[in-house]
């Protein structure tokens, strides 16, 4: 723990008293939500145990950078109970609600989600405990009467040192500020032709795929995707909602790897 100033001692303004609980406390509450799409209720579960790891350290309260309130979230495959609002569709699992909030995220993002730094660091910081953590490197900036370390930080463009390497804080160092872009990002559209069209009811997902080396697949998942329904035609609807494929040409647009987003139905015939 820091030594504290001589005006943080006497000031009693700026001080807070905290009563911390012992380690190893138990607590149990209940979490209930309605009307959740299926990737929000992955995202969810996924806030919650990130990656599924049970020890993931969540940071709750005050006193946070000195090491309180570390919290690690319990929950197995009875305590979570998924309900879908139509009682004739499928209820998805845990895992597979999961996936399906990582997939959202990776098709909009344009890019592996789970493996940009922002999440990879997040993961890291999780993990910042137990043996071979430098924990005395953490202290508040100051501020005092004639120090303002936060101004200063501010001024160098100084950023939080990097969680990422092995879970160990690197030197912090001055990162030049990001240029707003002045332009759109385009992104990469096609025509696929002739292909098949799937809908998973249970789901609420559009799906097609390209055959041949390299398997490409597009999808929609969400009102997006009942909306295209909406707009086909009856007898492609009715044949889609008894789980048969109809063929038809699609405007896609990339969003990573071999995975592509599905923007215009075009029916054929």
């Amino acid at each position: 723990m820091p030594s504290l100033e001589a005006e943080q001692k006497t000031n009693k303004k700026i001080q807070t008293v905290l009563y911390p609980l012992p380690g190893g406390v138990r607590f149990t509450g209940r979490v209930v939500f309605h009307n959740l799409k299926p990737e929000e209720m992955g995202a969810l579960l996924w806030s919650l145990r990130p990656e599924g790891s049970g020890d993931f350290h969540h940071g709750l309260g005050m006193g946070k950078p000195f090491g309180f309130g570390q919290v690690v979230m319990e929950f197995t495959g009875t305590d979570v109970k998924i309900e879908p609002n139509d009682p004739s569709a499928h209820a998805d699992s845990i895992s597979d609600s999961i996936e399906k909030f990582k997939g959202w995220m990776t098709a909009n993002l344009g890019e592996d989600w789970a493996g940009t730094p922002q999440i990879e660091a997040l993961l890291a910081m999780g993990h910042a405990h137990g043996e071979g953590f430098p924990q005395h490197d953490y202290r508040y900036p100051k501020l005092t009467m004639s120090m303002n370390e936060f101004q200063k930080a501010k001024q160098e463009g100084a950023v939080l040192a990097s969680f990422i390497e092995h879970g160990r804080l690197e030197k912090a160092r001055k990162t030049p500020r990001r240029q707003p872009q002045d332009h759109p990002v385009e992104r990469d559209r096609k025509r696929w032709e002739e292909v098949p069209l799937t809908w998973k009811k249970g789901s609420q997902i559009l799906e097609s795929r390209l055959s041949g080396p390299g398997s490409s697949a597009a999808s929609l998942e969400g009102e997006p995707a009942r909306e295209l329904m909406r707009r086909l035609p009856e007898a492609a609807r009715k044949r889609l909602d008894k789980g048969k494929p109809v063929t038809v040409d699609l405007d896609v647009e990339h969003a990573g790897g071999n995975r592509w987003k599905i923007l215009v139905i075009h029916p054929r015939g």
